[in-house]
């Protein structure tokens, strides 16, 4: 074979139809052969400097390269085609790593940063594209199927398959919450609460309640019970009404004394987490004080159960993340935080691990197994990445995939399993001279 320029990597595939086919990185280009036959399939051209690397998937039907440009391309291995541009790295991508099922493609740079995208999505593992407006909230539902969007006028309802967006239409919306089993979107709307049935992303429609609480503060922040029964708001003022959506019938009220943040049901349903600058556990009965009180120097924004209801973490104005034991503990322990404010956490459903999302734009994931002996610092296991804006949702899907969102509207899947980003993370490294 005689290529065009000087060859800086190679690649070999045998194709599932037994046919034996070869790519050659040439300066920017990219060249196909037939070796059984040597006949020229396709040029691969699109980069705009030094194709770096080049790698088939399994099977041989796609080719993926990279760039000094900082792009990874994928292309149709028979026609040329190109069939996806991925960018985000910072610095010169030197090597790729393509899993075995061909599901993840890992690229290292020549600085030594690692990133892993989804092959089958054609773009950074984006399940929705960037909005056209800055968006205050987000909440995901339906294992994924859907997520929800507080625009500047709308509560927008995206299908995370069609990519399909439909408006609610709320009145000045300011902040959703979905429940875990994706029946239910709550929404902080002209400064009241919300309820809208969802039974797909294009099936929904508003609940009729007759929810009332004395006084005229206006509602700060909502949430609703993990099975969508219960309806929890929380004002300006402090008071706090939890509702039955069921019988439409209120269930009790807490007399807070700050104007409450955040808050969270605990998987059962039985207690309700609050914050401020205090996280305070309720217990939902004719008590009038909280069952635990952990004090903070910071507003807490954000606060979730773990799926046995033994842990709350916290994530707070400062960018810190904090894991209380509740039930054992007066204590909290402080894991390695952000550079600015935590907008969002949530555990992964074994509860063994904990995302975060930050105003800092990063997501973090830590290690909340509390049966090892553990330090705070040695809790915190990786960042898979970032968004372009600040990241204002971020949940698991499977205790594998975490799904976040940012303000610009982009839902973006990461992978999260430790050894399986350490095998691609160390194969794409092979040969990568890290820091020059």
């Amino acid at each position: 074979f005689h290529g065009t320029g000087t060859v800086g990597a190679i690649a070999f595939a045998t194709r599932d139809d037994g046919r034996n086919h070869i790519a050659a990185a040439l300066e920017r280009v990219v060249e196909l052969w037939d070796i059984d036959s040597g006949e020229k399939l396709a040029t691969l051209r699109g980069h705009r400097s030094t194709v770096s690397d080049v790698a088939y998937f399994p099977g041989g039907q796609r080719v993926a390269t990279s760039s000094w440009d900082k792009t990874l391309r994928l292309w149709d291995a028979e026609t040329g085609a190109e069939a996806g541009v991925l960018e985000g790295h910072d610095n010169r991508i030197m090597h790729i790593a393509i899993s075995p099922d061909g599901e993840w493609i890992a690229t290292a740079t020549d600085k030594g940063g690692v990133r892993l995208w989804r092959s089958s999505s054609q773009a950074e593992q984006d399940l929705l594209p960037r909005g056209g407006e800055t968006v205050k909230s987000m909440a995901l539902g339906g294992n994924g199927t859907w997520v929800a969007k507080v625009g500047k006028s709308d509560v927008f309802l995206s299908d995370t398959d069609t990519k399909t967006s439909e408006a609610l239409y709320a009145d000045r919306p300011s902040h959703v919450a979905a429940s875990a089993d994706g029946r239910r979107l709550a929404i902080i709307e002209g400064g009241a609460p919300a309820v809208w049935n969802i039974r797909s992303p294009s099936e929904y429609e508003p609940m009729t309640m007759s929810f009332v609480m004395e006084g005229q503060s206006y509602v700060s922040s909502v949430a609703l019970s993990p099975d969508g029964t219960l309806l929890a708001v929380g004002r300006g003022d402090g008071a706090i009404g939890v509702w039955n959506l069921e019988t439409d019938k209120p269930v009790t009220t807490i007399a807070n004394k700050a104007m409450v943040v955040s808050l969270a049901f605990s998987p059962d349903g039985k207690r309700l987490a609050t914050s401020d600058k205090v996280l305070k556990v309720w217990k939902l009965d004719a008590s009038s004080k909280p069952q635990r009180t952990l004090r903070t120097e910071e507003v807490i924004y954000t606060v979730a159960f773990s799926p046995d209801g033994a842990l709350l973490a916290a994530g707070d104005s400062n960018g810190g993340v904090t894991l209380w034991p509740w039930a054992k503990s007066a204590e909290g322990i402080t894991l390695p935080g952000h550079l600015a404010s935590v907008r969002t956490v949530a555990f992964s459903p074994s509860g063994k691990r904990l995302v975060s999302g930050s105003q800092d734009s990063s997501i973090r994931v830590f290690n909340t197994d509390m049966s090892t002996d553990t330090t705070a610092d040695d809790r915190f296991l990786f960042s898979p990445g970032s968004h372009d804006r600040e990241v204002v949702m971020a949940r698991f899907l499977d205790d594998r995939t975490v799904v976040s969102g940012s303000a610009d509207g982009v839902v973006r899947t990461w992978v999260v399993d430790p050894q399986q980003r350490l095998e691609l993370a160390c194969k794409a490294l092979e040969g990568v001279a890290v820091g020059t």
